[in-house]
């Protein structure tokens, strides 16, 4: 499930049980009212009745609906968090807890999410090595293409991309972070692994992405392994105390 900062309706779509209230005056480069070009509107997905809540609770009214936003994801990626309600997790929505530290779980939500939303943009984790066989040719599209990428030996240290390009030196901390149990880079591996459908005669073919420029590849598994490592360098920042003590509310 996905839950995004805004959503976007047409014009005349705008209230029903989302309607925001009451108005409340932040500081931010909200996009809310904002028309996009095929006419739909931009809706705020956080309420007014939420931006107090959380001003009220922390005393500050300098918090900002952006804030809660990065604070939430903040949160959602706690350890700590995810194995207390891990059970729950599967059900239902989670609950967003107030946690002693607003503005630390926010920064470090904020960071997190540059990352995951601008992952392409990463210059790319530098200690690998590649190693090319003797029959590769940089001319060949054939041999950047990516058909059935294995790992090997127990630490995955070792990436073969196919025949012809392999990848070595890959950190431990590039599996830690996991989404759905998969790191960032076994996500890519498992991704890159052509398709065939019998039935609908479909073929999903994601070298067609690199397909103008075929060394791409190697950025993004570079990328995608830096990542990995950046995101357990943040999450191993995150307050340890994610929820405030037994007698307090939650949000």
């Amino acid at each position: 499930m996905v839950f995004p900062r805004y959503r976007m309706e047409s014009p005349d779509s705008t209230g029903g049980i989302f309607e925001d209230e009451p108005h409340i005056t932040t500081v931010t480069n909200s996009l809310e009212g904002a028309i996009a070009s095929d006419g739909r509107v931009y809706v705020d997905n956080i309420l007014g009745t939420s931006l107090q809540k959380f001003q009220t609770h922390y005393g500050d009214n300098t918090i900002t609906k952006d804030g809660i936003f990065y604070y939430v994801y903040g949160i959602l990626h706690h350890e700590g968090y995810r194995q207390k309600y891990k059970n729950d997790l599967t059900k239902e929505l989670p609950r967003i807890p107030f946690a002693p530290d607003f503005l630390a779980f926010s920064e470090i939500g904020r960071q997190l999410g540059d990352l995951h939303c601008d992952y392409d943009k990463l210059e790319g984790w530098q200690d690998l090595k590649v190693e090319y066989s003797d029959e590769f040719d940089s001319d060949n599209l054939g041999h950047w293409q990516i058909r059935n990428a294995k790992f090997e030996g127990e630490d995955k240290q070792t990436l073969r991309l196919n025949q012809h390009i392999t990848i070595h030196n890959i950190p431990p901390a590039a599996y830690e972070y996991k989404i759905a149990n998969r790191a960032p880079i076994e996500q890519f591996a498992a991704e890159m692994k052509i398709k065939c459908y019998e039935d609908s005669g479909i073929k999903n073919d994601r070298n067609q992405l690199f397909a103008r420029n075929p060394p791409e590849v190697l950025l993004r598994a570079r990328q995608l392994i830096e990542v990995g490592i950046r995101t357990t360098h943040l999450l191993s920042q995150l307050p340890q105390e994610f929820e405030p003590p037994p007698s307090s509310s939650t949000g």
